[in-house]
């Protein structure tokens, strides 16, 4: 269920720009949205467009293009979680400082089965004069349970040979219950020391291992299905464009592929926290207990990312504005085209003749969060 990202970062200036720097090595970043620069090209000669009401030149902005099939995006209050009808995804970046951080939350509305089969296209545009860079940071979220494992296992070898294991050994070799092989990814991060007491021997000593997993290989998300390379930790490469303050616009198309995903949940973050005890989904409900943005026993979904993050940055990473966008999925035409008033999960069966309920086909074709990440402590690799 894997495939990468690689992230753009443009300059406006030589294509004979130096070696492409890795900017996570550079900057330290480690929070599983991994870079890789390149160079912008900017075109100041382009003609002008025949959009009859071009958005001021000062706004920061998401939205769908033209598509055959109905896509609504809208800005969404994350407090009382209910959609604003006919409000633009937007950010006016007039006289914004860096380290204001503006924050504005946008919802998309898709039906199901367009979602499944087509996705979304989305146009980003970002003005002139203020962002020295952007980036995209899409949602992901932890689709094995992901821990880092115990640090110290104890064995006794006992004069007649046989082993007294402890909890995390078997037959005195280490083992780790976030390790799924063969069916699944190894999800047990970093090492371990493995004591052992020889009374065959008559001495102790200490053999240090490591678990080997790879948290990369643990998670999904649209920043899976809109990679186009990996890092050494095997998380999606991520794109930021450097902008230098010149005005950038792009299109990208998010779109699964019915291959490698059975649900719609790699593009639709969407979650009702009524489906999950009133929390957010266990794989989106990132842990870190020890509050040290480090992971460590314990913890998981630590590299979730519950939304996709379009950001407006200067040259120390301070934020002047970002745009976090939330996708939802609809089961019916009938209901999204309520919006505001509808219900996106409504359950049931086809009201048309088709013999008994069980026989007829279901209002909810494809499953979201709130069937494949119900309550708060599912992961939604127990429905691959």
């Amino acid at each position: 269920m894997r495939i990468s990202l690689l992230f753009a970062a443009l300059a406006a200036c030589d294509l004979t720009a130096p070696p492409k720097p890795d900017l996570n090595e550079e900057l330290g970043w480690s929070d599983g949205f991994e870079t890789t620069a390149v160079t912008n090209i900017y075109d100041d000669t382009a003609e002008p467009t025949d959009d009859p009401d071009p958005p001021p030149s000062t706004l920061f902005y998401i939205d769908t293009p033209a598509a055959t099939y109905p896509i609504l995006i809208n800005t969404w209050d994350p407090v009382t979680r209910t959609v604003n009808p006919d409000t633009d995804c937007t950010i006016d970046l007039t006289g914004l400082k860096a380290g204001d951080h503006v924050i504005q939350y946008c919802m998309m509305d898709i039906n199901e089965q367009d979602m499944f089969l087509l996705g979304y296209p989305l146009d980003v545009n970002v003005p002139g004069g203020t962002c020295d860079f952007f980036d995209v940071a899409w949602y992901q979220y932890e689709d094995y349970y992901t821990e880092v494992g115990p640090a110290a296992l104890n064995i006794t070898i006992n004069p007649d040979g046989t082993i007294d294991d402890d909890a995390y050994t078997i037959f005195g070799e280490a083992f780790c219950p976030f390790d799924y092989r063969p069916y699944g990814p190894n999800c047990c991060l970093g090492g371990y020391v493995l004591t052992i007491n020889d009374l065959m021997a008559g001495e102790i000593y200490q053999v240090p291992g490591l678990w080997g997993g790879y948290a990369g290989d643990c998670y999904d998300g649209t920043s899976y299905i809109m990679a186009a390379g990996e890092t050494d930790d095997h998380f999606p490469l991520g794109e930021i464009v450097y902008t230098n303050k010149q005005p950038f616009k792009q299109t990208y198309e998010v779109i699964q592929t019915a291959k490698e995903y059975s649900t719609n949940i790699g593009l639709a973050n969407y979650y009702d926290p009524i489906d999950h005890n009133g929390e957010k989904p266990a794989g989106l409900n990132r842990i870190d207990a020890n509050d040290n943005n480090f992971p460590d026993e314990g913890d998981h979904a630590f590299w979730a990312r519950e939304y996709t993050s379009f950001n407006c940055t200067d040259d120390a990473r301070e934020f002047y504005a970002e745009i976090r966008l939330i996708v939802r999925e609809w089961n019916t035409e009938e209901e999204f085209n309520e919006l505001a008033a509808g219900d996106p999960d409504v359950e049931g069966f086809e009201s048309g003749p088709g013999g008994e309920p069980e026989s007829r086909d279901p209002l909810n074709n494809f499953m979201d969060w709130a069937q494949a990440g119900p309550g708060n402590n599912v992961w939604t690799s127990d429905f691959d």
